[in-house]
This record gives structure tokens, C-alpha cells and sequence, in this order.
């Protein structure tokens, strides 16, 4: 039942399974195995054995077809399917005519060429010489010439009893109308399947691109596109910088830099609401974005956060590191813009760095002390 249910779903395009070109031309050998199978069979039931020695062969052919598709040798698997199924058609067609439905045989061969032409297209030395076309036309050139010869003579071994004539042309028509239903279905199932994967794999790379690697934190595009959007409500913007970074690069190692810079932004996240915007602003700034928010609130943030910093014991190679960070608030009522709010944080931020570090400052304090 599981098998079944599984073949309706991937008949239907709605299988999430994903195979290779190798394992969908191996699949296909060994449903061309099973049909030619069914077709020596009604051949021996027919008693047309010159026709059953055939499909012997052909059986023995797609045994080789299936470890040449095993190596991914799409252009020769095709090339060799095709030239057996051509053989095959022809033969049957002349030993006991057309009515037989052999002719079918060409839709069948040539949907499952153009749903594995993406596979032949993988190959660097196949790329721009195979032309499924070509295919279209032989096969075209085969059935009008087939056809003439079938209005001019008749077949070397007709068929006594017309049912078997029915019964031959309904199998043929089966395995057409199959052939054309798994070809689609692959087709269907792996076009979805890379449409999704290519769209996560843009989800990731939007994500590469708006999140710093390091610290987790957004990069300054998310920044941009707030001030872009629409950022008309009331916010206040918090820049900070790690007080001395230089010094601990300088004496620890980057690796001892990073460490901080990692605990930091992890600080900024457990002292800030899921709708503050958080950003690496540059190599050791940090610049929130409070929504929102009123100038006394952003405050009781910045000092929640540098206050964190402070006690949060940060030890790297059994060396206790000791780090502080300097703090500029504006809100969104003092300038308009992007750049004249940073512009007015970075102010009130350095004012700080100058005037004793590990300190807020907000606009109104850099005034007063001036």
C-alpha cells in the first residue's frame, strides 16, 4: 500500500523525493525490462517467435543499459535505448503490421528523451552538441517510411485472429500512455524540486546578506531598509562601542577579540525586545534600533546593557578579560534621516569615549556639560 500510495503521489508532482539523472535513467531501464518483458510474452502467446528471440535481446540490452546509465553516461544510455526501441518498432511493424500499435513506441521513447535532456546538459563534453531535435526528426523519417512500406506490402507474419491485434495494440498503448505519465512526473517532481531548493538557497543568501557571520546580528542593510520603510512611529537609536577592543586584540589574540565581540551581541540580545532592531555597525559598534520607544526607555536599555557588560564575567585561556562599552543614544525627534541620527549617536557615543568611557550619553547630557 505504502508503494502505491507513493507512486500516486509522484504521478500526481507531489513527491518531495529527489533523484539523480544516473538513478532516473536506472529506473528507466528497469521499466523498459518489465514492458518488453509483457511484450515477449504476447509474442510467445502469438507465436511469433523470431519476435521473442528479439526481446530476449532486448532484455540483454537493457541489462547493459542500466550499468551505463550506473556511470552516468546519459548520451550513450540514450543513444543505445533509442536505437534498440527504433530496431524493435521496425521488426514488430514488419512482422505482423502496424495494427499492432508498435509505432506508439516513438511518443513513448521520445518523452522520456526531452525528460532526461537536463541530464545529458550536466555533462561538459555533451554541452551544445546534443540536440533532442535531431531525435524528432529520425524518428519522424522512420514513421513515414514505415508507414509507405506498410501501404505497399504486407506483413511477413500476420496474425490469424484479429483479438490478438486488440490485445497487442492496448498493451502498446499502455505502455505509451505510462511511459508519457512517468516521464511528465519526473519532469514535474524535479522541476519543483529545484524551484524549492532554489528557493531556499535564496533564503540563505538573503539571510548571508542581512546577517553578520560572527555575532548573529543583522548587517547594516536591515539598518537601511528600516529608515527606507516605514519609520514614521516615534524610535530611539542606541550606538555603542567596546571601550579599549584595540587593546584586547593587541594583547589576547582575535580570537580572544571575537569571543568578546560574540558575548557582547549576545548581551545586546538578552537586554533588548524582539522588536529592536540589532546591528554590527562596524568592527566593534553595535547600533540598536528601539521602535517605539521614548528617550527614557532607551536609557533604562543602555544601561541594562552596559551594566550586563560589566559584571558578565568573560574569562579566555583562564584569563579573566575585563570589558565595558560606551553608549550614544538620540531619538528619532532630534534629526530626520539616517545619516543625521547616526551622525548625532556617534557624537554623543565619542563625546563619551573622551569624558572617562563605560558611560550613556545622550544629547542633553553632551549639551550640559558643554
Amino acid at each position: 500500500m505504502k508503494l502505491i500510495k507513493w507512486c500516486i503521489t509522484y504521478a500526481n508532482g507531489e513527491s518531495k523525493d529527489e533523484f539523480s539523472p544516473a538513478q532516473i535513467l536506472q529506473f528507466s531501464s528497469v521499466l523498459l525490462e518489465l514492458c518488453h518483458m509483457c511484450i515477449l510474452l504476447m509474442f510467445l502467446y502469438a507465436g511469433v517467435y523470431f519476435m521473442v528471440a528479439v526481446n530476449v535481446v532486448s532484455l540483454l540490452i537493457y541489462v547493459v543499459s542500466f550499468f551505463i546509465a550506473k556511470k552516468s553516461n546519459y548520451r550513450m544510455f540514450y543513444s543505445f535505448v533509442y536505437i534498440e526501441v527504433c530496431i524493435h518498432i521496425i521488426l514488430a511493424t514488419l512482422m505482423i503490421g502496424e495494427d499492432a500499435g508498435f509505432m506508439l513506441h516513438w511518443i513513448a521513447i521520445l518523452s522520456i528523451l526531452y525528460m532526461c535532456c537536463y541530464g545529458f546538459r550536466t555533462q561538459a563534453d555533451a554541452q551544445g552538441r546534443f540536440r533532442p531535435f535531431v531525435f524528432d526528426l529520425i524518428s519522424f523519417a522512420l514513421f513515414i517510411t514505415l508507414k509507405l512500406y506498410c501501404v505497399f506490402f504486407k506483413p511477413i507474419h500476420p496474425l490469424a485472429d484479429n483479438s490478438i491485434y486488440g490485445m497487442f495494440y492496448s498493451m502498446n498503448y499502455g505502455i505509451t500512455l505510462f511511459a508519457v505519465i512517468i516521464s511528465l512526473s519526473i519532469f514535474i517532481t524535479q522541476a519543483l524540486t529545484l524551484h524549492h531548493r532554489l528557493l531556499t538557497q535564496n533564503a540563505l543568501l538573503e539571510k548571508m546578506s542581512t546577517t553578520d557571520p560572527l555575532t548573529g546580528l543583522s548587517t547594516r542593510r536591515i539598518v537601511t531598509d528600516f529608515f527606507e520603510g516605514d519609520c514614521h512611529i516615534p524610535f530611539c537609536a542606541i550606538l555603542g562601542d567596546i571601550d579599549d577592543f584595540k587593546k584586547v586584540n593587541d594583547t589576547y589574540g582575535h580570537n580572544c577579540g571575537d569571543k568578546v565581540l560574540t558575548t557582547v551581541a549576545d548581551i545586546f540580545r538578552s537586554c533588548t525586545n524582539e522588536n529592536a532592531i540589532l546591528c554590527r555597525w562596524g568592527g566593534e559598534e553595535i547600533l540598536v534600533i528601539l521602535p517605539d520607544c521614548t528617550l527614557a526607555e532607551a536609557k533604562k536599555t543602555a544601561s541594562a546593557i552596559r551594566e550586563t557588560i560589566c559584571t558578565t564575567p568573560l574569562f579566555y585561556q583562564e584569563q579573566h578579560i575585563h570589558v565595558s562599552m560606551t553608549l550614544g543614544l538620540v531619538s528619532s525627534d532630534e534629526a530626520s534621516g539616517m545619516n543625521h541620527i547616526i551622525q548625532i549617536a556617534d557624537n554623543n557615543l565619542y563625546y563619551g569615549k573622551g569624558h572617562g568611557k563605560n558611560c550613556i550619553v545622550t544629547s542633553e547630557d553632551a549639551l550640559q556639560a558643554v
